[in-house]
């Protein structure tokens, strides 16, 4: 299902450490300000793919944050599909 997978361990460095997100860039050929990263953590994810460059989305699908200011937050994979388009 997936053309790249980066494990921490592999990788040298763990989220929220921007060096992880940029590898994965690197081995998608994305620049960080065009790719998205959906994750279910306000630091590890949502931090983490800030401090690359990138676009965060957060994963809620428990509920279990309250709101988060500017940040973008979906409950569903389904509706992941708004963020990809722009």
């Amino acid at each position: 299902y997936f053309d790249v997978i980066v494990f921490s361990s592999r990788a040298k460095s763990a989220k929220p450490q921007p060096e992880i997100f940029w590898e994965a860039l690197e081995k998608t050929q994305l620049m960080a300000d065009r790719a998205v990263l959906v994750g279910d953590h306000p630091i590890n994810d949502v931090k983490g793919a800030r401090n690359a460059g990138m676009h965060p989305v957060l994963l809620n699908r428990k509920k279990s944050y309250s709101t988060m200011d500017d940040v973008d937050v979906i409950s569903s994979l389904k509706e992941i599909h708004p963020y990809l388009a722009s």
